[in-house]
């Protein structure tokens, strides 16, 4: 099962996005950041502090050098966390109240894992999965037989002309694609999409509809 908790959006592990996919993996530093890693310096922010403490970080500080990388911009940050390793430690320095300040930012292992489902630039981008609706809530899942955890989502009144001329019909139930079980929700479900295929590319819909499974297949498009 792919789980959107465990993993880091792309099917294949490898360490960096597919060309033309960074979407601020490495944005860690910023009140827009909601990485795993999440070294965030001001207030407001939605990620977590806890590595960025160890470090001896605190809200308020001015980074200055983070992994040999002079900072100036979001892009330093970006260049110098695409350089770091899996896991380990990156040096950083700092300043606060006037005082240079230093230490080793920790990384454990998983610190990529990014979700960026809560962006509502996301629907812009390409493939659109074409499909979108409420989550089912944890009962409905049970009902249906699908552990809680699972992608379970129903199509909404509308439906984008490509799904429409695909099969896909309104009150659809979407649990997963390419006989794929994935442990993420809807939102999340549409980052997957765009994220590991292309416009063209054929995927094929499993559909419950009114208790029945089904399986409808469609060419990702462009837009909805």
């Amino acid at each position: 099962m792919f789980d959107a908790s465990a993993s880091d959006w792309r099917r294949g592990d490898t360490g960096s996005w597919r060309a033309g996919r960074r979407l601020g993996r490495a944005g860690a530093f910023g009140h827009e950041s909601r990485t795993q890693l999440a070294l965030v310096l001001c207030r407001g922010s939605g990620g977590r502090l806890a590595q960025s403490q160890q470090a001896g970080l605190q809200i308020g500080d001015r980074l200055r050098e983070l992994n040999g990388v002079s900072v100036a911009s979001f892009g330093d940050i970006q260049y110098a966390l695409n350089r770091a390793p899996a896991a380990g430690q990156i040096a950083v320095s700092w300043q606060r109240a006037g005082r240079e300040l230093s230490g080793q930012l920790p990384l454990t292992p998983g610190w990529r894992k990014t979700d960026i489902s809560w962006r509502a630039s996301m629907w812009g981008l390409e493939p659109s999965a074409s499909v979108y609706g409420a989550d089912l809530k944890p009962q409905e899942k049970q009902s249906l037989g699908l552990p809680t955890n699972h992608l379970a989502f129903r199509q909404g009144d509308y439906v984008p002309p490509a799904a429409k001329a695909a099969g896909v019909r309104a009150k659809d139930i979407t649990p997963g694609i390419d006989g794929r079980p994935l442990s993420m929700n809807m939102l999340q479900f549409n980052v997957y999409v765009r994220l590991n295929y292309e416009v063209g590319d054929r995927i094929t819909f499993d559909l419950i509809r009114n208790g029945q499974r089904l399986k409808v297949p469609m060419v990702l498009p462009a837009h909805d």
